[in-house]
């Protein structure tokens, strides 16, 4: 009896080692399925072969057609030729990311009526990063009875541009607030985006329209103006925040160059616009102005050349040049303060997060002016730390065995 008693109580034993090891199990399975992350969907990618417009436009047609994300990506460094005239794109409805490798949009023939190069509409998103847009002339024409652009975002869609060079867009248009290189009605993200000798001949001289959230980074905006506004205090305007926008703008450079015609000096970098009975808000930060205006709530370390930005931060540096800007202009724009510039390691507060990168990709933040300490620049740019003689443990000293006798020593000064 007692030998039965121990072999039930021994079965028992394994039956419930065995039900608990099943219950853990469970438990194991249980717990890595409600933490393993939902996997998104993978996009359907297309790739573009180099300099053929056709299955680029055919792309994005399929791309509206396609469930699921898309990826269009062109061949890198490769040149595409759009005529927006006779072959506008299609309304991009669905969402997209466009991989440009560094190719190249070249634009319109000289005088053509180019439409918008994108043009989003419906809940959707645009993403657009390493492309150069180039050489859009849309002569003197309208470019259509509401709010258009180069890039024109409608209704609840978004724009993302990331590493973009926008470059000789010439736009003409007959609307009051049309002509402008982007324009959106929701969020609209910008970083490493490079724009310059932008003519939009409207009354506002829009380069960038926002009417929702902005998050704005490391932009350049060179040489843009409103080539025949009615209103010259307003002609060439960089960014408009509009209706009820949210804009932030942070480390970013504005310059309208010393060879403008004076009628033409009077351009604002940026203004809050009013709309719907509700003051938009617009705040900047780390950024530069070069005779240009600018109108908005200050976080601090600006550096403005006119003393009539509305900028009061106790940081900000107002009535000062950035001094010297070597200025780079072969469709890779940079403009990059010199050594004594006040702008280089301008941003003396360590609390202030910079950007990781600047609009070159340069990693923020550097000892820019040489004085031990790396603090991030003002402005769209960092400029790169000087290399030190005696950096990574060289002692300066170079001496060849096979010339015995014969040494060289440096003594960094």
């Amino acid at each position: 009896m007692k030998d039965r008693v121990t072999a039930t109580y021994a079965w028992c034993a394994r039956c419930l080692s065995v039900a608990t090891k099943a219950f853990a199990s469970t438990i194991v399975i249980l717990t890595l399925l409600w933490w393993t992350p939902v996997q998104a969907a993978s996009p359907t990618v297309i790739e573009i072969p180099a300099g053929d417009t056709a299955a680029l436009l055919s792309a994005l047609e399929r791309a509206n057609k396609t469930d699921g994300p898309v990826l269009i990506r062109l061949a890198a460094n490769s040149i595409y030729e759009l005529n927006l005239k006779t072959s506008p794109p299609v309304y991009i409805t669905k969402s997209l990311t466009i991989d440009g490798q560094n190719a190249q949009l070249v634009g319109d023939p000289l005088g053509a009526n180019f439409g918008p190069l994108f043009r989003v509409s419906g809940p959707t998103e645009l993403e657009v990063h390493d492309l150069v847009i180039r050489d859009f002339d849309s002569g003197d024409e309208n470019l259509g009875n509401s709010p258009d652009g180069l890039i024109a975002i409608y209704n609840v869609s978004s724009f993302i541009g990331h590493d973009l060079r926008i470059e000789n867009i010439r736009a003409k248009s007959k609307v009051p607030i049309g002509g402008g290189v982007f324009t959106n009605y929701n969020r609209l993200s910008l970083d490493r985006v490079r724009i310059s000798h932008i003519t939009v001949g409207i009354n506002l001289g829009i380069v960038i329209w926002s009417d929702a959230e902005a998050e704005i980074q490391n932009l350049l905006v060179a040489d843009s103006i409103g080539e025949t506004s009615t209103d010259g205090d307003l002609g060439g305007t960089y960014l408009v925040n509009y209706g009820v926008g949210k804009m932030n703008v942070r480390f970013s450079t504005f310059l309208a160059r010393s060879d403008l015609k004076p009628s033409e000096n009077t351009v604002y970098a940026i203004i809050n616009s009013g709309g719907r009975g509700i003051q938009p808000t617009t705040t900047v930060s780390g950024s530069i102005f070069v005779e240009t205006g600018c109108f908005m709530s200050s976080l601090g370390f600006n550096l403005t050349t006119r003393t009539s930005c509305s900028v009061a931060a106790p940081s900000d540096r107002v009535g000062i040049s950035p001094g010297p800007l070597a200025i780079r202009d072969d469709y890779g724009l940079e403009v990059i303060p010199q050594r004594s510039s006040p702008a280089l390691d301008g941003v003396t507060d360590l609390d202030v997060v910079c950007p990781l990168t600047d609009a070159l990709g340069i990693r923020r933040p550097q000892d820019g002016n040489g004085d031990g300490l790396a603090r991030c620049d003002i402005g769209a740019f960092e400029k790169k730390a000087s290399a030190r003689l005696f950096a990574g443990g060289e002692n300066g000293l170079y001496y060849d065995a096979g010339q015995d006798g014969h040494y060289v020593t440096l003594e960094e000064v």
